[in-house]
């Protein structure tokens, strides 16, 4: 039987395969969705048109999942003041 991989985002949501994340591009921000996940990364595909259809590996601490809570926000504003 195999265990089921586990990975945290930046501020420790559980990321699951179908969760609209966040992540790094260059010096920009992508709204993405999980498509798989690996022992060690995670593949997403961006949600913008004209973005790449093979989809790019991250780590899950480059990724945030983009829910309701307020962390979120919180994450985003420390992102973009760097």
């Amino acid at each position: 039987m195999t265990q089921k991989i586990i990975h945290q985002d930046i501020v420790g949501h559980i990321i699951e395969v179908g969760d609209i994340v966040v992540s790094p591009t260059g010096t920009m921000l992508e709204l993405a969705s999980v498509k798989t996940i690996s022992p060690k990364m995670i593949t997403v595909f961006a949600l913008k048109k004209g973005q790449s259809s093979s989809g790019d590996r991250r780590y899950p601490s480059n990724i945030l999942v983009v829910t309701d809570d307020p962390k979120v926000s919180l994450a985003l504003l420390k992102i973009n003041s760097k």
